[in-house]
Order: C-alpha cells, then structure tokens, then sequence
C-alpha cells in the first residue's frame, strides 16, 4: 500500500476511478420517477375571517379577495426529496403581474415569509388571463413537505384579482437533475484535482509563485470577493435592464437546444414570435452561462456567474495591462483595484444590470494597451492586442465599440507626429484589417439585418441625458427607489488625475512629457463629454450630420467606459516615474491607500443602498419571460397584440385551405397545411418576419417573406397536401463570414504562442 501511495501514476488512477464511481454513484442516487397530481377537488382555500379575526381554511378552489380577504389556494402537502420539479397548473382568472397574482412552491414548514430556510428555488410564476395553464421548473434544495401556492397576493383590502384553480401537477425531471447534480459534483472534483495536481507535480514551483505573489494573490482574491459581494445573496437585484439580459441568457439556452448555433434570432421573446438579438447585440460571452442553463442550473444562477466571471476577467486583465505598463505588481494590483471596483463600474453591474457594456468595459485595457504597444513600440504585436481588444468588445456590446470609433481616431490626430511614422501608421492599418477580420462573425449580420430593426433614436435630448460634475465623482440614491442609484468615478479618479498632472508639470516622463500631457488632457475633454454641455447642442444646431452619429451612445456618460480605460493607464505611467525616485514608493504607498479607501467607501454607499432600497426578485425559470417586450432589434411595424391573438398558423383569405401548427421546437415549426384549391395560398407563420427562414414540404423549397402583419408569409402552391417544416437558415455570408472570425482568432492564439515562446527563450 505505502508503494502505492508513492508511485504518483497508481495514485493519479486511483483518485480518477475513486472519481468515476462517486460520478455514478451520485448520478443513480437521482434516478428515480416521481409525479403528483391534484384536481380541484383536492384544493384547499384559505383566507382570512373577520368574524373570528384569524386564518381559516375549508375545502375550496376559488379565491377571490371581494368576497373573502386574503383568500388564497392551496394544494395539500405532500414529500419532495432533493431535486427539479417540473409544476404545471391549470387555472382561469383576470391576470395580474407576477407579484400580484401568482403561483408558486412552498416550503409548508418554512415559515418565514420569505422563505429564507432557502429550502426551495421557485419563482413567482404569473397567472396571466387568457392563459390557462402555465409549467414552470423548481429546485428542491432540501427534502420537507410542500404545497403549491395560487391566487392574488394576500392583501385584506382587496385587489380585484381573482383565481380558479382546475388542477395541479409535480413532476420529478430526473434527466435534468442528474445532469445538474453530476455537473455540481464534476466541477467539485475538478477543484480538488487541480489542488492534487499543484501539490503532487508542481509543489515546488506553486510555493515559488506563492512566496513571491502572494500578496498580489491576496490582492486579487479581495478584489474579485468585493466585486462580486452582492451576488452571493440568494436573489437578485433589481436593475435597470435586467429583464433583458435576463432574457438573452434564458432564450439562448433555448436556441442551443434547439440545435442553433451561433443563435441569431432567439425563441421565447414575445411569446415564441422570436427576436433578432443575436444579430444585434454580442452574445460570445453569453454561452457559459447559457450552457449553464443546459446543464439546468437556473437563469438566476447562470447570470451571476455571467458577472463572477467578468469580475475575474476584468481584474486579471487590468492587472495585465498595469504590469505591463508600470512593470510592478504592487502598481498592477492598484490598477486591477481601481479599475475593477471603480463605483461607475459597480453600479452598471448591480443597479444598471448593463450586462453588455459591462463585458465591453472588461476589456477595454486590451485596447489602451494595444496603442501603447503600437506607439512605444516596446511590442511587435501590439496591432495584434489592439485589434483582439476592439473585437472583444465588440463581442459584448454594440455602443461602447460605437464609441472608440470616435475617440481612437482622436487619440491618432494628438499623436500625429508619431501617428504618420511609417512602422505605426502599418500597425494601425493591420489592426482595422484584424479588428474587421476578428469581428466580421457579428458585424456582417448586423449590417445585414440593420434596415430592419427600428434602432435608438435618442437625438433630441442626447445634451440632457449626461451627468452634472458633482455626480460624476459621487453617487446619486435612486428616488423611484427601485435600485441602488448611481455611482460615478469616485474620489479615487481626481487622486490618479492629480498625480498625472503632477507627474506631467515636474516633467517626470522627461522627453515623453508632451506625450503624456496630451493623454492627460485627452482624458479631460472625455469627461466633459459625459456632462451635460452646450458642446453636444452646438453638434447639433451647427454639425448635425456629425451629430446624429454621436448619438447612438444614447447616453453621453457611456464614454465613462473610455475614461476608466485611460484613468488606470494614467495611474499606471504615473507611479511608474514616481517610484523611481527616493521618496517615490512612500508617495505610491499613499497614494495608493486612499485610491482603495475611496473604492471600498463608494462600493459600501453603493452596496447599502441597493441592499436596502433595490427591489429583490428571483429568476429561476423562463416561464415569466416569454411575454412581450419592445426591443431595438425587434421588427418595426409590428403589431404587439398578435402574438397572444395569433398562437397558430394564420390563413388571412376566405379559402378552403387550412393550416396549423403540428409541433414546436423554438424558432422550429412543422405545420399540417391542406390546399385543395386551385391557387396558391399564403400562410402565415406565429413569428416575425425576419429574413432567412426557410420553409420545405413535399420535398420542395416554399416562397417565404414579411407579410403584411409583419408576420413570416409562406406560399403553399395549390393542391400541396402535407407536412411543411419552417427554420432559421443563416445565409452564406454569414457563415463565411463566421469563417473568418474564427481563423482571425486562430491566428491570435498563434501570435500569443509565439510570443510567449519568444520570451522564455529570451529569459533563458
């Protein structure tokens, strides 16, 4: 046995199997059928009786609050162990939003209102009029008793809403549990092998690094803990777009299950009528979480590892940059501090739910540092980091790209006399090239699609739309209190710009003192740009063609994303002079403390006010997403109301002709169609009429376009009988163009191979 223990070969064998059988173990553990039903017979109402002022409950499946306050119903107890359920009810009443008239799962022995035993995952699902029955999934986290809850919330004076309920069902989903307990255990296990690994082959080399970075480790850990702090309560907090972002990880789920990839256009947006998100808004990021879904972890889940992940990307990589720049840890550190945990940053995080720009904003170091690269060239592949930095931005959002198209030009036009040196000015044309190259997999579709989709139109009011000063550096409570409010730059930022500026007049950079006084009034004129000026009205009373392009930010302090990316340059060169002089590392050790200080101060006032102000919700399932929502990239002209009025195929004309929907997979229809007449006959199709679907029966190619009603039009030729079958096709320039993405990217994994390889060999 000791022998054994002391090859590490039998030992890594025996760890993999031990593995192996725990996975299967855990996997039979779940297997297992289990369904409950209840019919109206069996419902238990309860409400509240002012004769005797106390709860009573009798056999009842109609609650209704002008009659009986407080009424609501219930199913009878019964077990749940450990897993997802799949509940289903069939109901009538008048509707109500989610919070006012509902359904849910409850812990019957959880008796806190909130349930806060965390006993259950399980959203309040709406009871919507017109429909009549809704399923939605749960997680049992824990195995008690529990009850399906409907009805109006419980509210003694009465709301108007009123529920019925016809029967209810619980079913065990066994597929979906195992594979999201196996998933849960494989990433556990996964852990505790990378701790094996690092202890049984590289011990020595891990106490290395940790002896030499362990502070920076520490750094590293704090920051990214910080950042994520709000996340780790078991709700989320209401933000601004949240609802959206919400939906774009839920529906891309979907979309992959349904065998779509990449996801263009995604099922469950105005009730399955399908939505061009894809083509219109970056979504590379998206996947993990969307796969998280997959595995079935719920929406709630899979967006805050969205941001967790995010968290630890936009730390390591403004990490990267400011050792990069200053060459010192510690001043790395400080930058990977500010950047990550900068309030402006937290509050698109938390109170914003900005989802898209903040994965732009994550790798907007990568852009700063590929001009850096290109203009001192201390880098040969400094176009390489610049053109992969915009591409990634351009991955996660449409508006932050938007915007470095107007300020990396800016920034050439200050440099200009290095601008026009032949090695930069080559640079900057292969980092266009790349950049469109790197890009081309959403940019061709956006272009494609952009005629079609109704766009922002903000340009009326964009000069009114921007921050005051005094917000900029400060936070702002939200008065509707439905979130945490605003938070802008912090104190932290007038510090970094102090010392540029100190930095620049005592001619610290010596000969690039020019250079960096440039960048420092560049970052100046940004955060004007994010005021409310007079700047942005003359735009458009004296320069409206440049104007009306602008301003497609929508909002002026979107270009606060800009100014993060530089103030963390500014402080990286900054305390880089200013360590090299005796007194230099006390001035950065200060400096420094107050830059965090006034960091974790505005990330406490912003945490605060959310923790107390902000509206907590949950998001478990999709079930309350799939209703109407108008959207940028949405079909202009549509009408709203078909989409509940118009479940099934449409025949407009008075026709002998029928057609309907025989089975659905997401944007996947295959539909009964009988045409005995002599002409052709259109249908219509319960989507949008967004270009590149498909239709095919009888093995041939049917005429699709936009009908009148915005909808999918189909032609069924005359006397077709049979089965037709509808899809999203992407064209074949879009493939090709996805195509030259993914070898633009290929060849980026090469350059940075090559790179690292070059620099070992150097350091040997």
């Amino acid at each position: 046995m000791k022998k054994f223990f002391e090859n590490k070969r039998n030992l890594i064998i025996g760890v993999l199997a031990l593995e192996l059988v725990l996975l299967v173990v855990n996997a039979l553990r779940f297997y297992r059928h289990e369904e409950i039903s209840f019919t109206s017979d069996d419902m238990i109402l309860s409400y509240y009786d002012e004769a005797t002022a106390s709860t009573v409950t009798e056999p009842g499946f109609y609650a209704d609050h002008s009659n009986k306050p407080e009424s609501v119903i219930y199913t009878p107890e019964f077990f749940l162990r450990k897993g997802i359920y799949a509940v289903t009810m069939d109901f009538e009443a008048n509707g109500g939003t989610w919070h006012q008239s509902y359904g849910t799962l409850i812990a019957t022995k959880d008796t806190t209102p909130d349930g806060q035993a965390n006993l259950v995952s399980s959203d309040r699902a709406e009871l919507p009029a017109g429909s009549h029955q809704i399923t939605y999934r749960s997680w049992v986290h824990y195995g008690t008793d529990f009850a399906v809850r409907m009805g109006p919330a419980t509210d003694e004076q009465g709301d108007g809403y009123y529920c019925l309920v016809n029967g209810v069902s619980v079913v065990y989903m066994a597929g979906q549990t195992i594979l999201h307990e196996t998933t849960k255990l494989l990433f556990a296990l996964l852990l505790i092998d990378i701790v094996l690994f690092l202890y049984l082959f590289k011990k020595k080399e891990t106490i290395d690094y940790l002896s030499r970075k362990a502070y920076v480790v520490a750094g590293m850990v704090f920051i990214v803990f910080l950042s994520s702090l709000l996340l780790f309560y078991r709700k989320i907090y209401f933000g601004d777009d949240i609802f959206y972002h919400l939906r774009r990880i839920a529906f891309l789920a979907e979309g992959l299950q349904t065998g779509q990839f990449p996801v263009k256009i995604q099922s469950g947006w105005d009730n399955d009528y399908g939505y061009a998100v894809g083509v219109g808004y970056g979504d590379v990021f998206l996947y993990p979480s969307a796969i998280l879904v997959i595995l079935g972890f719920s929406i709630q889940f899979a967006y805050k590892f969205y941001y967790v992940l995010h968290n630890v990307l936009t730390a390591w990589i403004s990490y990267h940059m400011g050792k990069r720049v200053s060459g010192n840890d510690y001043i790395a550190l400080l930058c990977a501090g500010f950047y990550t945990l900068v309030g402006f940053r937290l509050q698109a995080l938390y109170t914003g739910a900005t989802l898209g720009e903040l994965g732009a904003y994550t790798f907007l170091p990568m852009v700063v540092l590929g001009l850096y690269d290109i203009y001192t060239r201390e880098k040969k592949y400094g176009y390489v980091t610049l053109a992969f930095g915009i591409a990634l931005v351009v991955a996660n959002h449409v508006i932050t790209p938007y915007i470095l198209a107007f300020t990396i030009p800016l920034f050439c036009l200050l440099m200009i006399e290095k601008t026009l040196q032949k090695p930069v000015l080559i640079d900057l044309f292969k980092a266009m090239g790349l950049t469109f190259l790197s890009s081309a997999f959403f940019v061709v579709p956006l272009l494609d699609f952009f005629d079609d989709m109704r766009g922002n139109d903000y340009t009326d009011i964009l000069w009114e739309r921007g921050q005051e000063m005094v917000t900029i550096f400060t936070e702002v409570y939200d008065k509707g209190r439905e979130s945490g409010g605003w938070a802008g730059m912090g104190y932290g930022t007038i510090v970094i710009m102090a010392i540029g500026l100190a930095a620049v007049l005592t001619g610290k950079f010596a000969k690039k003192t020019s250079v960096y006084a440039r960048i420092w009034l560049f970052n100046c004129f940004l955060f004007y740009m994010c005021l409310n000026n007079k700047l942005l009205f003359i735009f458009k009373d004296r320069l409206y063609s440049i104007y009306e392009h602008y301003a497609e930010i929508q909002y002026p302090w979107h270009v606060l994303d800009i100014v993060c990316a530089v103030t963390v340059f500014i402080l990286a060169v900054s305390l880089k002079v200013i360590v090299k002089e005796n007194t230099g590392k006390q001035i950065a050790i200060v400096v420094g403390a107050i830059i965090m200080m006034t960091c974790i101060y505005h990330a406490g006032e912003l945490y605060k006010e959310t923790a107390v102000e902000a509206n907590p919700i949950t998001m478990f399932d999709n079930t309350p997403l799939r209703v109407n929502f108008d959207a940028e990239f949405i079909v202009t002209g549509r009408d709203e109301s078909l989409i509940s009025t118009e479940p099934d195929m449409v025949i407009r004309e008075e026709t002998e002709a029928t057609a309907s929907v025989v089975e659905r997979k997401g944007l996947q229809i295959t539909a009964e169609v009988n045409n005995p007449t002599s002409e052709t006959v259109t249908v219509e199709a319960p989507l949008w009429g967004y270009r590149y679907y498909t239709a095919k029966g009888n093995g041939q190619k049917l005429k699709t376009y936009r009908a009148e009603s915005y909808k999918l039009a189909i032609d069924i030729p005359a006397g077709f009988s049979g089965q037709i079958k509808i899809k999203f096709t992407e064209p074949w320039h879009w493939r090709l163009a996805e195509l030259a993405s993914l070898l633009a990217f290929i060849f980026w994994g090469w350059k940075l191979y090559s790179y690292k390889k070059e620099s070992i060999n150097v350091t040997e």
